[in-house]
């Protein structure tokens, strides 16, 4: 029986079997609508409950392991389960005060789409899933900041200790939980939209990387860590748009695991394991590309343009040409209507789109090409306005973006529906609830942010950090170093380009990976600054 316990495939197998038999049943009655289910648009359950087995199988898998560690005495297991501990017992008490978290807009459609199995594209597929995994788990809408939670402590744990295993003053590693206490990170832990889990997986999928490249030797199988990889970097880069570029991480990772030089041997479980790989990121391509809708493509481009049309100014190129082209989907002067560089509101007013404009994409990405490449000064203008927005420098924009939507005001039905309709999700004391929200967004009552909101809700510390550990690790030959450090600034680029509004969760990834980045750097020279002042007071003992 003990051989048994201690086999982790045969635990993970029975636990999720005993779960989608006994316990799923039960949460799916209890957290999802199914009388309202369209049986001809809706997305077949069974296929959502496979993937949370396969899911449910690796946790349970991972905690097993973990246990295994724990009994055989592991230091870096013990380290991070105090470490993820510590941190995951900060953001209870958090939690405690902004209970049921930060919930506004999109992610009630998100939640009501995942409690319907309705096919609900906009903000990607991938996050119903991810909702419907964590309903099957706990049943209510709660339950997906809970799992955030969890996540985000063991996450900040297991990269923690794993950087705590290449100190000599190991105490120094609590340094790099730091920046995971920051607010905007706190804020965001309790908003149940991509841009938290999509950080998270971001955050462990560059922080492995860089392990790998400090801590080689506690990589576990090489084969498993390779497909493990695929899954994060696929998440990383279907699950936004910006993100595609994050695949070239995967060759990397391939030879720093010496996957290549088997491959070139024709090892067969190198073989499979890359295969393995390859097929996850298919997956990811293949349910991108049948569940994508240009709707949402657009509105990366309806900023910039409503801001560029409303400039007389532009003279680059054919501008008129441009326009009629950019006219067949988007009506130009509906865009000079509604210009707006911190949102989007012209495009969710009719007449937006034209009825037809899914015949004339091609024209209209090919003019506005041309527009923007004939003006540049004006589209990086129009960006950069954006930008000074999202960080809270701009005081023709004091208001903070949704900053009053979290409260349970008159005809904010969406959130007295969801408090009414999901089981424990109604606040534990308004007033409390409040004053805290308010106090992490940095935020007055009328809506407006106080005068520290520039210097906490920024992201612009962090760029200019990464831009100096680029130059410094490309110059020095730290090449993990230089590469995530420029990877992050390439991400960066492209969200100051595309990003639709100015909040502040389009950076949020680059923030937080950028600085547990600029965190272990920190850490290090520290380490090497203290570890060489004790080198004499040592060798001056030995002599005496």
């Amino acid at each position: 029986m003990q051989k048994v316990i201690a086999n982790k495939w045969l635990v993970s197998a029975g636990v999720t079997v005993a779960w989608c038999l006994l316990v799923l049943p039960f949460t799916e009655s209890v957290a999802f609508e199914l009388g309202a289910v369209d049986d001809v648009t809706a997305v077949p359950a069974w296929v959502l409950k496979g993937v949370f087995a396969v899911a449910l199988f690796a946790l349970v898998a991972l905690v097993v392991d973990l246990l295994a560690r724990l009994r055989a005495g592991d230091d870096r297991t013990r380290a991070g389960l105090v470490m993820g501990g510590a941190y995951l017992v900060v953001l209870v008490v958090v939690a405690a005060l902004v209970y049921p978290g930060h919930w506004t807009f999109d992610e009630f459609h998100v939640l009501h789409a995942a409690q319907t199995y309705a096919p609900y594209y906009w903000q990607h597929y991938l996050t119903v899933v991810f909702h419907t995994l964590c309903l099957y788990l706990v049943p209510t809408g709660v339950g997906i900041v809970l799992v955030q939670m969890l996540l985000a402590a063991a996450v900040v744990g297991y990269l923690a200790s794993g950087i705590r295993t290449v100190l000599d003053n190991r105490r120094l590693a609590w340094l790099v939980v730091v920046p995971f206490l920051f607010l905007p990170v706190l804020f965001e832990v309790y908003h149940p939209l991509r841009m938290t889990a999509y950080s998270l997986v971001a955050l462990l999928a560059l922080g492995k990387v860089l392990l790998l490249a400090l801590a080689p030797d506690l990589r576990g199988d090489r084969y498993r860590e390779f497909v493990g990889y695929s899954v994060l970097v696929t998440l990383m880069a279907f699950w936004r748009t910006e993100g595609i570029f994050y695949l070239v991480l995967l060759p990397v990772v391939a030879a720093r695991l010496g996957l290549l030089r088997e491959l070139w041997r024709r090892n067969g479980r190198a073989v499979v394991a890359t295969l393995a790989g390859l097929a996850v990121v298919a997956c990811g391509f293949v349910l991108t590309q049948a569940t994508s809708r240009p709707e949402y493509q657009l509105t990366a481009l309806y900023n910039p343009l409503s801001v560029m049309v409303a400039d007389g100014d532009l003279t680059g190129g054919d501008v008129d040409a441009d326009l009629a082209l950019i006219d067949t989907v988007m009506d130009v002067d509906h865009l000079r209507q509604y210009s707006d560089y911190s949102d989007i509101p012209g495009y969710w007013a009719p007449g937006a789109l034209r009825p037809d404009y899914a015949d004339h994409l091609d024209d209209f990405y090919r003019g506005v090409v041309s527009l923007v490449l004939h003006n540049p000064e004006d589209f990086l203008e129009a960006r950069w306005k954006t930008f000074v927005a999202t960080n809270n420098v701009d005081p023709a924009r004091p208001y903070v973006p949704t900053g009053l939507l979290f409260t349970d005001a008159p005809g904010n039905e969406m959130l007295t529906t969801f408090e009414r309709e999901n089981i424990g999700a109604q606040p534990w004391d308004d007033e409390v609830r409040h004053t805290t929200m308010r106090a992490l967004l940095v935020m007055q009552s009328d809506g407006t942010g106080t005068a520290l909101r520039p210097w906490v809700w920024t992201v612009i510390p962090t760029l200019v950090g990464l831009v100096a550990m680029t130059v410094v690790g490309l110059a020095r030959r730290r090449w993990t170093w230089g590469l995530l450090s420029l990877a992050l600034l390439v991400h960066a680029g492209i969200v100051f380009g595309s990003a639709p509004a100015y909040y502040f969760m389009y950076y949020l990834p680059v923030y937080v990976v950028g600085n547990f980045l600029l965190a272990v750097a920190l850490v290090r020279w520290l380490d090497r600054r203290l570890s060489a002042r004790r080198a004499p007071v040592a060798a001056d003992s030995a002599a005496a």
